[in-house]
């Protein structure tokens, strides 16, 4: 019997971190989503933390936090934001 793993996915709006969250979509009893880190795609970043309800969100530019407050109240995820390379390193 195996435990749960939680991983962070850097880049998760990339074609590296779709494909991942969509094995870890696929493996939902075997891993959940920890953290997202993301470059700009905040549209996409805000649809990956309705599916997968992350701990935190990272994002590279503090000033993209506004919008991804916005998508995220649309989604009603409460996920928590962090920004720039201390985020990064937090989760990681």
């Amino acid at each position: 019997m195996s435990s749960m793993k939680a991983v962070t996915v850097l880049g998760s709006t990339g074609s590296v971190g779709t494909n991942t969250l969509a094995v870890i979509d696929s493996e939902r009893d075997k891993f959940s989503v920890f953290a997202l880190v993301a470059n700009q795609n905040i549209t996409l970043l805000a649809e990956q933390c309705a599916r997968f309800k992350p701990r935190y969100v990272v994002v590279r530019e503090e000033s993209f936090v506004p919008d991804l407050i916005r998508k995220l109240n649309d989604h009603l995820v409460q996920t928590e934001i962090l920004s720039g390379i201390e985020g990064i390193h937090f989760v990681t």
